[in-house]
């Protein structure tokens, strides 16, 4: 199970397919207790969204994903960028998991290639679009019903429909997916078998990334 890195897109790729891979039948959160809103043209709205941004997965449309992400998730993409140029690690411990995660991997990705910069297109681009197993997740099919509430909606799978997935936000009259809801969710399996392993957040990721990512983690990496 364990990766090769090949090229300038390896370390994304090859973690996040182990990530993926540990997640089969566990994403999701706990069924949501909350009652949808009885609005089908609302529910219709969403799947038009998600239907069109799911094109523009399949087409490698960076532009279009970037476009279809929420305020809050772009706004992430940034701070991720920011953190992994400089925060330290007392501060970075703190942050939630799939943060802790992501900043390491990104920090890796950069000292083996030096080429690579990271802003949120090119985050989004390693962490989605040039990912294979990642892509197929969002092209998933057996979608379950979308469950409206106000201005947020949530999508969860057939077989356990009332356990979300996919969390999306109405931003000025347009839905967008809010991937920083829902990356948490996908990342929970992966979560807790480095809680099994590690008590430390920072040392949980550098468990994942040396174990399943194929790649050596250094002191520098960690700030």
């Amino acid at each position: 199970m364990r990766a090769v890195l090949r090229g300038s897109n390896s370390l994304f790729p090859a973690l996040l397919l182990v990530v993926t891979a540990l997640l089969v039948g566990c994403a999701g959160g706990s069924a949501s207790q909350r009652v949808a809103e009885s609005d089908p043209e609302a529910a219709a709205a969403v799947e038009k969204f998600f239907l069109s941004f799911r094109q523009a997965v399949q087409a490698g449309n960076s532009e279009a994903v970037l476009q279809g992400l929420s305020t809050r998730t772009q706004e992430w993409l940034q701070d991720m960028r920011y953190s992994a140029r400089a925060e330290k690690a007392d501060r970075l411990r703190e942050r939630p998991f799939f943060e802790v995660l992501t900043v390491v991997a990104l920090r890796v990705e950069q000292r083996l290639n030096p080429a690579f910069i990271p802003t949120p297109m090119s985050i989004l681009e390693k962490a989605v679009m040039h990912n294979s197993t990642v892509k197929s997740s969002i092209l998933k099919g057996g979608l379950g019903n979308y469950h409206v509430f106000g201005n947020s909606a949530e999508l969860g799978f057939a077989k356990a429909d009332r356990v979300p997935v996919f969390h999306f936000v109405n931003e000025r009259g347009g839905w967008k997916l809010d991937l920083y809801r829902t990356f948490p969710l996908i990342l929970q399996g992966a979560e807790s078998l480095a809680r099994s392993k590690e008590s430390d957040p920072i040392r949980q990721a550098v468990y994942l990334l040396e174990q399943f990512g194929g790649v050596r983690v250094r002191a520098e990496d960690l700030h």
